[in-house]
């Protein structure tokens, strides 16, 4: 069947969007609104009506491209520094351009950004540590701000060989082939040595990121849905007991729920 034709009310709506989205579109209405609309198929005399309200228009889409951009250099101070101003504007503004914001919760445009970084490639050659500083600061973001729930009854708050590793929903264990965890606004450019970490909230429900090592981190991993000694056993890990340890001691950190003690 052939498709519907669109409305004028359809096409003054993809008129305006095009107007909030398009980097260039600002300076093609100001200088002819009306006439930006006809590009669009749009009508007189509703063409009109742009001219009408050509201020209120590009005031509002002022307002809506400055609070992404707000909200992005809010949540992604680092990665505004490791790109420098004028790359992080036009960052900012091909993400708006992309089409990629399909919601009006402003929570859910944090990680649709990284999303963006990781799936459009913008930016991987001339900064190749650029996705995993964008995306360490998003897991920030993701930790601090994860649904609280309720701790499972029965966790043993010490662990023995034959328990598994329980961890709190918002606990994270990430790999990055960079110390993106180390990258400031002052010094953004991390160093270039793989880092194993475990992100989690304190007793206070600060973020935290403890690194690991690669072993460790495999241990947290296979030790959710294996028995710790037949985890460490399978990583060739030395010294059941030191793994322990370092288990109580991430327990008492607040970096670990607690340990499932296994059925007879």
């Amino acid at each position: 069947m052939p498709s519907a034709v669109p409305t004028q009310e359809q096409r003054l709506q993809a008129a305006l969007l095009d107007l909030l989205l398009e980097p260039e579109a600002g300076v093609a209405f100001d200088a002819d609104a009306a006439g930006f609309g006809r590009e669009r198929g749009i009508l007189p005399p509703h063409d009109a009506a742009l001219n009408r309200f050509k201020d209120r228009l590009q005031i509002y889409r002022n307002a809506a491209r400055n609070d992404v951009q707000d909200l992005l250099e809010t949540f992604f101070p680092v990665t505004g520094a490791l790109l420098g101003a004028p790359a992080w504007e036009s960052c900012v503004s091909e993400f708006i351009a992309s089409r990629g914001i399909t919601t009006p919760y402003f929570r859910d445009i944090i990680p649709g950004f990284v999303g963006w970084l990781s799936t459009s490639g913008w930016g991987h050659a001339p900064w190749p540590t650029l996705l995993a500083v964008a995306h360490f600061e998003l897991l920030e973001f993701l930790v601090e701000r994860w649904p609280d729930a309720p701790r499972p009854s029965g966790l043993a708050a010490h662990p023995a060989p034959g328990d598994r590793i329980v961890l709190d929903p918002a606990t994270r264990i990430v790999q990055y082939a960079c110390a993106a965890h180390r990258a400031t606004i002052e010094r953004p450019l991390p160093e270039p040595e793989p880092a194993h970490l475990l992100a989690f909230r304190d007793e206070e429900g600060a973020f935290q990121a403890l690194e690991l090592t690669a072993a460790t981190a495999a241990l947290l991993v296979m030790g959710q849905e294996t028995p710790l000694e037949e985890a460490a056993a399978a990583l060739h890990l030395d010294g059941l007991s030191e793994a322990l340890a370092l288990l109580q001691d991430l327990y008492d950190q607040g970096a670990l729920w607690g340990f499932e003690r296994a059925r007879a």
